[in-house]
C-alpha cells in the first residue's frame, strides 16, 4: 500500500505558513508500521507539483488537510487523485465541521475526525474502511453515515514524533515558511466563543517534560534552533514542569529559542523567570479586548486584570509580549473599543496581532449562534451570508464570514 498526504496550495495567512508538523506526525505514524508513504506540500509546489508527486508516486490512498479557507483547493487535490485512481479522504477542520458537506464530492470517499495518527495507519491497512472508527463514508446507495467515533489518544507521549527529518529546511525558509511548530500539548482549557479548539481535541491534554525535550533533541541535531510551540495554551502546572525540563537541558540542546502562545491566566512571575531562563523569546497572549464586558461574552475566562499583570510580568521578564487582539467583535459598543485602544496604550505590549474583525468559523459557538439567529437583532447586513452553504459556494472560493460591528460579509483569507 502506497499513501500520499498532501497540503492543498493556498493553506496560509498573507505570505506565511506553517512546516505541517500534523502532516509530518502522520507520516510517522505511517512509516512505523513499514506503510509506504511520501508528502508533499501545495504551499511549496502548487497544484501542479501535487499533480506531479501523483504521476511519480502512484498512490493508492490520498490523504489531504485542510482548514477550511483553502476547503476549494482540497477538492481540487481529490478530485485529481480520484483522477489517478487514487482512494481519496480528507482530513483536519473541513472534515470534521463540514464532513456532510464535503461528502458530496463523488471524488472524496470518506473524512476522518480528530486525531488522525490511528486513522491513517487503519486506511491503509483495511480494505474495508467501513470497519475504522472515525469516518464519515458512503453507502453504494450514496448515503453518507458516520462509523463510530474515535476516544482522544490519551497518552501522548505514546505517538511517534513527526518526520522531521524527511523535511527539506532550506526549502521552506526560502518560501517564508514559519516553524518548526512543536506541540506540547492538544487542545485547551476553556471554551471560547471564537475558538474550535475545545470541540476539535475533546479537552485538553499534555506530554510528558522529557518526551518533549527528546524531540527537542532531534530538532537540534538538525540544527533548528528557533522553536514555535504551537499550542493553544499552556496549563499553568504543566508549563512550568516543561520550561523547568528545558532549563535543565539546554547544556545539551544548545541555544534554543522559542515563541510561546498561551493564556494570561497561567502567567506567574515564577513561570515567567523560568520561560526567559529557557530561551522564550516572545509570548503571545490571547488578550482579545480591553473591555471586561467583551471577555465575558467571549466566554474567555480570564479578567482584564489578569492580562494586565501578565503583560507587566512578562515585560520584567525581558520577554516579548505579543497581544493578540479581535477588535469589533459581536456586541462590542464603541465604548468597548474605546477600552481596548486604552489597555493597549498602557500596557505598551511589544507587537499587536489582529485582523480587525471576528472570524465565523463552523465548529465555534458563535458561528452557530449566529446561524441560529441569535444576534439577527445586531446585524445590519450580510446575515444571509451566515449559512453552510456559504462554505460549497464557489463564489467564496478562499474566503470566510467575517463580523465587524454587526456588518457580515466575506472576506479573503490567503494570498
Amino acid at each position: 500500500m502506497k499513501v500520499l498526504l498532501v497540503v492543498p496550495p493556498e493553506l496560509r495567512q498573507g505570505p506565511y505558513f506553517d512546516i505541517p508538523t500534523n502532516i509530518l506526525y502522520l507520516l510517522s505514524a505511517l512509516k512505523t508500521v513499514g506503510i509506504e508513504c511520501a508528502f508533499v506540500d501545495g504551499n511549496i509546489v502548487g497544484m501542479e507539483g501535487i499533480i506531479a508527486a501523483l504521476d511519480k508516486f502512484h498512490p493508492e490512498i490520498v490523504g489531504v488537510s485542510s482548514m477550511v479557507p483553502a476547503r476549494f483547493h482540497a477538492l481540487d487535490v481529490a478530485r485529481h487523485a480520484k483522477e489517478h485512481g487514487a482512494r481519496t479522504v480528507i482530513g483536519n477542520h473541513y472534515a470534521q465541521w463540514l464532513w456532510s458537506q464535503v461528502m458530496t464530492y463523488p471524488y472524496v470517499d470518506a473524512c476522518a475526525f480528530g486525531e488522525g495518527e490511528r486513522t491513517i495507519v487503519s486506511l491503509a491497512q483495511q480494505d474495508d474502511w467501513s470497519t475504522i472508527p472515525g469516518l464519515a463514508l458512503r453507502h453504494a446507495d450514496g448515503t453518507v453515515y458516520r462509523t463510530p467515533s474515535t476516544a482522544p489518544i490519551a497518552i501522548l507521549d505514546d505517538i511517534a514524533f513527526p518526520a522531521w527529518s524527511e523535511v527539506n529546511w532550506a526549502l521552506y525558509r526560502q518560501h517564508s515558511a514559519l516553524g518548526p511548530r512543536l506541540f506540547y500539548s492538544r487542545g485547551c482549557m476553556n471554551h471560547c466563543r471564537f475558538c474550535q479548539s475545545r470541540g476539535f481535541w475533546h479537552g485538553y491534554r499534555h506530554r510528558g517534560p522529557q518526551n518533549v525535550l527528546d524531540e527537542l533533541q532531534i530538532l537540534a541535531d538538525l540544527d533548528q534552533r528557533d522553536i514555535i510551540l504551537g499550542d493553544d495554551a499552556i496549563a499553568p502546572e504543566p508549563a512550568m514542569e516543561l520550561f523547568d525540563a528545558i532549563a535543565r537541558a539546554k547544556p545539551q540542546l544548545g541555544m534554543m529559542q522559542f515563541n510561546v502562545t498561551t493564556r494570561s491566566d497561567g502567567i506567574t512571575k515564577e513561570l515567567c523567570q523560568r520561560m526567559q531562563v529557557s530561551g522564550v523569546y516572545e509570548v503571545c497572549l490571547g488578550i482579545e479586548s480591553g473591555s471586561q464586558c467583551v471577555l465575558n461574552h467571549m466566554d474567555k475566562g480570564i479578567t482584564v486584570e489578569q492580562n494586565r499583570q501578565a503583560i507587566r510580568m512578562l515585560k520584567e521578564a525581558g520577554i516579548r509580549v505579543k497581544a493578540l487582539m479581535i477588535f469589533h467583535s459581536i456586541g462590542e459598543t464603541p465604548e468597548d473599543l474605546a477600552l481596548s485602544y486604552q489597555f493597549l496604550n498602557e500596557t505598551k505590549p511589544d507587537s499587536i496581532g489582529t485582523i480587525d474583525c471576528l472570524w465565523l468559523f463552523p465548529g465555534t459557538r458563535y458561528y452557530e449562534e449566529a446561524k441560529r439567529g441569535k444576534y439577527d437583532y445586531l446585524i445590519h447586513s450580510g446575515r444571509d451570508l451566515v449559512t453552510d452553504a456559504f462554505w460549497r459556494d464557489p463564489a467564496y472560493t478562499d474566503c470566510v464570514i467575517a463580523w465587524r460591528d454587526g456588518y457580515v460579509f466575506s472576506t479573503r483569507v490567503v494570498s
